[in-house]
């Protein structure tokens, strides 16, 4: 038995094991015998706990089955007087798996929110592109105001989709997941994503922040009832300066804090899986992460009902909307 624990522990630890577990017969007391059997004992007892989680852990935990494999089991057992700890480490090795969820505009546009691309984006027929910039906003803020007001209005009116409440299930079901979304709504939080996995690399609607200094605040309850009974242009309380949507307008750099994010997250090592639904990666850093992300054959999955400039490396291609495709996915991601 021994031996068989031996033989799959790491080769670093083999020669330990054998040349601190063996004992000479012809020289070992009867106290030194009896912790050895004791420690043979300890370490069956091991094994046989190891063999019961070799595969990945699948038990329910708070109600939810959780993606997660044991990394190692330590043993503890004496021989000769002396202390000796040795690791194993489970056949799974460190098999948690690593996701990447990345996610655009036609997610949340099968919850009705109009996206920036074809006439169905338009507002008071002009083009949403040329309001959502610096120069719009310096040129008219009054009237920038007025198209975030109505579709600040919109998506608290929106529910989220299928889309929305596959990715949040994924995400409270995995160790290690990270969701980038482009899209400055709520739908994603409001599925169950959890904040800690989550980063809006394009800003949050509900967000308004100072145009020339860091004052700002994101209040959803209240910053309704401002918005009902004040029209007017808001200033920052500090400064004086115009208020503005706290959201990365085109032209803009993106957040720097959601930025560091994303880079820990990918310097953390490849993922197994990259799932990118709903955007037309049109966006250099979009593809950038998920090459990055999907590097060391990692598998790359594209959901999305037309083609875009990241179909051609994806290793999976899902021509269906995202409300669809995802629960499906999802599913399989989780059941395997």
């Amino acid at each position: 038995m021994l031996d068989a624990v031996a033989r799959s522990a790491p080769k670093f630890l083999k020669s330990q094991w054998h040349h601190r577990s063996s004992y000479a017969p012809d020289t070992a007391t009867d106290g030194d015998r009896k912790e050895h059997d004791n420690a043979k004992h300890q370490t069956e007892r091991a094994l046989h706990d190891r063999r019961r989680d070799e595969h990945c852990d699948s038990s329910d935990h708070a109600g939810q089955r959780s993606i997660n494999c044991p990394q190692q089991h330590f043993l503890n057992w004496r021989t000769g007087g002396q202390q000796v700890i040795l690791e194993i480490v489970a056949l799974c090795g460190s098999c948690v798996v690593r996701f990447l969820v990345i996610t655009g505009a036609g997610v949340s546009a099968e919850s009705g929110i109009p996206t920036f691309r074809g006439k169905d984006g338009y507002w008071r027929n002009i083009d949403p592109a040329k309001l959502a910039t610096p120069e719009a906003f310096a040129r008219d803020p009054r009237l920038v105001w007025e198209w975030y007001r109505e579709r600040r209005l919109q998506i608290r009116n929106a529910q989220p989709n299928g889309a929305h409440r596959a990715i949040a299930k994924l995400a409270q079901q995995s160790r290690d997941l990270l969701l980038i979304t482009q899209n400055v709504d709520d739908l994603h939080a409001r599925a169950g994503a959890p904040a800690e996995k989550m980063v809006q690399i394009h800003g949050d609607i509900f967000v308004t922040r100072c145009s020339r200094c860091e004052f700002g605040w994101r209040d959803y309850a209240q910053g309704q009832e401002q918005e009902n009974r004040d029209a007017q242009l808001p200033r920052c309380a500090e400064c004086g300066a115009l208020m503005r949507p706290g959201v990365v307008w085109f032209g803009e750099q993106l957040p720097w804090n959601e930025l560091q994010q994303v880079e820990s997250y990918l310097q953390q090592g490849p993922c197994d899986y990259v799932v990118v639904a709903g955007t037309t990666a049109t966006f250099g850093y979009v593809i950038d992460w998920a090459l990055r992300a999907s590097r060391s054959s990692g598998e790359l999955i594209e959901v999305n009902p037309e083609e875009t400039p990241l179909s051609q490396f994806a290793t999976r291609l899902l021509r269906e909307r995202a409300a669809v495709a995802l629960p499906r996915l999802v599913k399989q991601l989780i059941d395997q």
